[in-house]
Formats: structure tokens, sequence, C-alpha cells
């Protein structure tokens, strides 16, 4: 008798099961994934938890996206926003990456989402009674140290099932990660040279301007010095040809003072070459109340969510007032408060 090959049912794994020998026997559990392996000649096909889990652990094989129910699927699929689904290598008119990635993504978390590790009546049973345990004897200490180990295997599976789908999502952070480091280190590294290479211009046409501002102000002081001497001579001359003695020597010692003065003209203000550019701003905001009483309002009718932590710290103050006021009373005045009368020590000293 000639056994022909069988073939998976619709909606199932096509992978080869553990009983394939001489002929092919599909898997036939429930697809969840489109899985590929790269540098075969051959097309993708759909694929169980397990055996998806299996071929890319151990045959490297990738996940191309998620098996969805009735569609006919034979390659990497992305969902279009109207439901769509379209095959990556032969649709033409493919959507911008990004709602493409959104898409896809989307479809993964239901996919994951659907595939959510579910306990075992024994891992229920097993948290059940780790959450219940009372340790009171010597039994109950040995049991608790049981469930422990047995609750760290169930986390170790726990971690493991979500694992297989971290791993590709952590390689395809990785990827961007080293993309966007990649021309973002090229960008960060022409900024940095260029703040170099700026800072460095500055800082000499700040130098060359204050070795300007010096030599201009020499330059201004000796004017001024000249120009007191020539006041001092003027004076020196008119002294001299002045007939009253009195009024000759009142120009004879003024022309003295003015010739010992020192000479020192008005401070040189010399501006760098270097130009004034604008710096970075940012914004910060805040909050302002405009209405205490809508605000309140929307609160109370749930419109609104006020910690109410924050409420009863800011009121603190103003209610600590009224309590001193009105000690007891303050329930009546101020519903759903009450005074709290606190013994303050007083400190005493020796007479």
């Amino acid at each position: 008798m000639v056994v022909e090959d069988l073939q998976a049912g619709p909606d199932r794994c096509q992978e080869a099961s553990t009983l394939s020998s001489e002929k092919y026997i599909p898997c036939n559990a429930p697809a969840k994934w489109i899985v590929s392996h790269p540098g075969r000649d051959e097309r993708p096909y759909r694929m169980c938890e397990e055996c998806a889990a299996h071929n890319t652990h151990n045959r490297g094989a990738k996940i191309d996206g998620p098996y969805v129910p009735g569609a006919e699927q034979t390659g990497p699929v992305v969902v279009t926003p109207s439901g769509q689904l379209l095959d990556v290598r032969t649709h033409a008119d493919l959507p911008d990456i990004t709602t493409t990635i959104t898409a896809r993504v989307d479809a993964l978390a239901k996919a994951i989402e659907a595939n959510a590790f579910q306990l075992t009546p024994e891992d229920a049973m097993v948290l059940s009674d780790a959450t219940d345990l009372q340790v009171s004897d010597a039994d109950d200490y040995t049991r608790g140290f049981a469930l422990m180990h047995e609750l760290g295997a169930l986390r170790t599976r726990i971690k493991d099932h979500y694992g297989f789908y971290k791993n590709p999502l952590n390689r395809l952070v990785g990827i961007v990660r080293g993309l966007e480091s990649g021309i973002g280190g090229e960008v960060d590294g022409a900024k940095s040279g260029l703040q170099r290479a700026c800072g460095a211009w500055k800082v000499e046409q700040d130098r060359l301007a204050q070795v300007r501002a010096v030599e201009e102000q020499r330059l201004a002081d000796e004017k001024a010095a000249a120009e007191n001497a020539e006041r001092a001579a003027a004076l020196q001359r008119a002294a001299a040809e002045e007939p009253n003695p009195n009024l000759a020597a009142m120009l004879a010692d003024t022309a003295q003072k003015v010739a010992n003065a020192p000479a020192k003209a008005a401070p040189v203000a010399v501006v760098s070459a270097a130009p004034k550019v604008p710096g970075h701003t940012r914004k910060n905001n805040t909050a302002k109340v405009d209405d205490v009483m809508a605000l309140l309002k929307a609160h109370v009718e749930g419109k609104c969510h006020l910690p109410e932590d924050v409420i009863a710290e800011a009121l603190q103050p103003f209610l600590n007032q009224q309590a001193r006021n009105l000690g007891d009373k303050i329930a009546l005045a101020f519903p759903g408060t009450s005074c709290v009368t606190n013994t303050i020590g007083v400190a005493t000293k020796r007479r």
C-alpha cells in the first residue's frame, strides 16, 4: 500500500510532526505564526506556538508575522488601517512605513495577548497554597520552602514563555538603536566639531578685542597727556605775558597743576568681532486655577481626578487655623473634619 503525504488542515500547523519518518505528517496544531527560514528556497508556512518556538530557537527561522485564521497568507504580512492584509514582498501599494509598522505591532500585540501565559490547575493550586500558608510550625516552614521552589519554577516558565516574544522585539530595538546611533553619532560628531571650532574662534576674537582695547586705551591716554601739556604751556605763556604779578603767579600755579595732573582718558570700549547668536530656549508650563469651584465640582462629578492626599495637604494650613478657633466644633462648620488635640511639652529650667 502506498502511503500518500498528508496535508495540514486549514488554519493548522504545517511543520512536520515527530511522527514523520518516510512520509510527511503535519503537526496540525492550531496555527499561530507565519514562519520562514532565511536562505532556504521555500515559501513561509504556518506554525503553531511550539513549532515556531522550536524553529526560531534551534533552526535559525524567523517569524514574519501572526497567522490570521481564514486568511491566505504566503509570506510576511501587514495590516492596513482598514484591516486589509497585504503581503510585504508582493504588494506594490503598501501604506507609509509608520502606518505599516504600527499596524503590524498592533497585530502582533493581539496575537501575543491571545497567547498569554495560562496557569494550569496545578499552578493555581500552588499559588493559592503559597498565598494562604501561615507558617506556625516546622511542617509549615518546610512546606513554605517547597512552595517557594515550585513558585520559582513557575516564574521561570512564565519568563520563558514571554521571552519567546521579547527576543525578537529586543533584536528589533537593537537594530533601531544601532541605526539611530550610527547617523546620530555622525550628527553629534559634526555638532561637537562645530562647537569646538566656534568656541575657539570666539576665544581668539575676544583676545584680539582685549589687545585692541589695551592699545587704544594707551593711545587715548597719550593724547590726553599731550592735551594737558599743551594747556599747561599755554598757561605758562599767559603768565609770562601778564603784567599783574598776582595774576601772573596764579596763572603759573594753575599751569603747574595742569602739568602735574594725571592724564587718563575715558575707558575705551572695544566690541569683540564674535556676533551674538540666539541661544536655546525651552518652555515651562505651569497651571493657574481660574475657578476653584468649577475644579472641585468636576472632581465630585467624576469628570477629573484630584488625589485626596493632595487636596488634604493643600487645605491643611487653613483647617488647622479653623481648629484653633473652633475646637471640637470644627466638624459642624466643615463636615468631614475633626479636631485633633496634641499635647506640646513646655521646656522648664532650674531657677
